[in-house]
């Protein structure tokens, strides 16, 4: 089997998601070969919806808003463009919940938490930071 990692469909590093924006039939190639991705000896199987990447993020952030304000964390959220796009909503619902999910486990109670979404050329990033500790660079 090929090795394949899911940097073929985004790179994730440090809170920062990059993801292939408005991508058309033609530019499915990240998600054929995704197809064939396994992690953990699992195939995971990729859905190809029409959706917009804001909604997903607006919403992550709504549904744990009330975890951030037990915490007095002052969250900010700032979408820049809608980044339509074919890919599969839940596994990227997931992406977000898990990058701020964490932002919010790991920020010190009173601290703050950003996140942005905005389109670089044909891609979206989406950026997640913190006022936590940060991941060690060991």
């Amino acid at each position: 089997m090929k090795n394949m990692t899911l940097k073929h469909i985004a790179a994730a590093t440090n809170g920062r998601l990059v993801l292939p924006a408005g991508m058309q039939e033609d530019d499915a190639v990240l998600l054929k070969e995704a197809r064939g991705v396994v992690i953990d000896n699992r195939k995971i199987e990729l859905k190809r919806d029409k959706m917009a990447l804001s909604e997903v993020v607006q919403e992550s952030a709504e549904r744990l808003g009330p975890l951030a304000e037990k915490k007095n964390l002052h969250m900010k959220v700032e979408i820049g463009d809608p980044c339509l796009m074919v890919a599969d909503a839940g596994k990227l619902t997931q992406v977000c919940y898990n990058l701020i999910g964490n932002a919010i486990k790991y920020t010190p109670d009173g601290g703050s938490i950003s996140i942005s979404l905005n389109r670089l050329g044909r891609d979206a990033v989406l950026e997640v930071s913190d006022t936590g500790v940060g991941i060690s660079e060991e």
